[in-house]
């Protein structure tokens, strides 16, 4: 008979299909991020900001399509130095029956050529840095798929605060850009928490490594929070990204259910892809609430 945790578990599953996690988490979020600072410091463009997020998006289409690609090739890309990363829902990208998975190279170039004329529009606009920031992310996302070594796939971790940065300054071109990287980096801790989640400790057979490696994760979340808190505190960023704190119960949700389930990884990684989402999308309305009131 079906049991509260079974529909519970079965509804976060649901989640992570519909949100398409790696979009939201790894895009999405942290491209209003920097476009509520924008907002926040008097500068935004509607038509600047709906460029960037859907380069954005594109680029991230084309990550995965690519992954999909090589999955259907059965190449392994990271040399055998890591194990094959558990298969998320919502990959494929999309639907075998939309798009057989021996056609999804095609439809990465075809995602990729929109989104390099978006980036050659903003190299007009803005010049060098925009080179420099598409390095940074693509260095992150290799690591991710061939890591030189074996935790090296975390990088994708910094891709927070570098679209938090590279929105703002697309959309300003100004060095004030700063302070939009500085505040994602309390979703940086969230990324890790979540990569670490499916990658690091469900990978464990051993029960009590399984126990050991628990008490890491709970570590990432709270320090996410913990800097959120600093940075309000010192004033780096303003009083209303309070707001980025509501989430924080939820991992206590995902203390519960890594306590419950040491073999299913989706619970615990849907949580935590709606924890960083959560928290990354108040902390954007703090910025928006404070242009509102000053």
């Amino acid at each position: 008979m079906p049991t509260y945790f079974s529909y519970t578990t079965l509804f976060l599953e649901q989640w992570l299909v519909v949100s398409r996690s790696r979009i939201f988490t790894a895009v999405v979020t942290p491209c209003l991020i920097g476009a509520a600072v924008a907002f926040a410091h008097g500068f935004f463009s509607v038509t600047s900001f709906v460029l960037v997020l859907v380069g954005l998006v594109l680029a991230e289409c084309v990550n995965m399509l690519l992954a999909d690609w090589t999955a259907y090739k059965g190449l392994d890309i990271s040399g055998g130095r890591v194990k094959t990363p558990p298969k998320l829902p919502g990959s494929p990208l999309l639907p075998t029956r939309w798009l057989p998975l021996k056609y999804t190279l095609h439809a990465a170039v075809a995602a990729a050529i929109p989104a390099l004329i978006i980036l050659i529009l903003f190299v007009m606009q803005r010049g060098w840095p925009i080179w420099a920031l598409l390095g940074v992310a693509a260095l992150a996302g290799l690591f991710y798929a061939a890591p030189p070594f074996h935790y090296a796939f975390f990088s994708t971790a910094v891709l927070p605060p570098v679209i938090a940065f590279g929105t703002y300054f697309v959309m300003t071109g100004s060095n004030q850009a700063w302070e939009a990287a500085v505040t994602a980096v309390p979703v940086l801790f969230m990324s890790v928490g979540t990569i670490y989640t499916y990658r690091v400790l469900y990978q464990s057979q051993n029960a009590t490594e399984f126990r050991r490696r628990r008490r890491y994760l709970l570590v990432f979340y709270a320090l996410g929070f913990t800097t959120l808190l600093l940075l309000i505190a010192s004033a780096a960023i303003p009083a209303w990204t309070l707001l980025g704190l509501l989430p924080a119960p939820l991992i206590l949700v995902v203390d519960r259910l890594t306590a419950l389930d040491a073999k299913n990884y989706l619970p615990a990684t849907s949580v935590g892809v709606l924890l960083h989402t959560i928290t990354g999308l108040l902390i954007a309305v703090g910025y928006l609430v404070t242009a509102l009131v000053q």
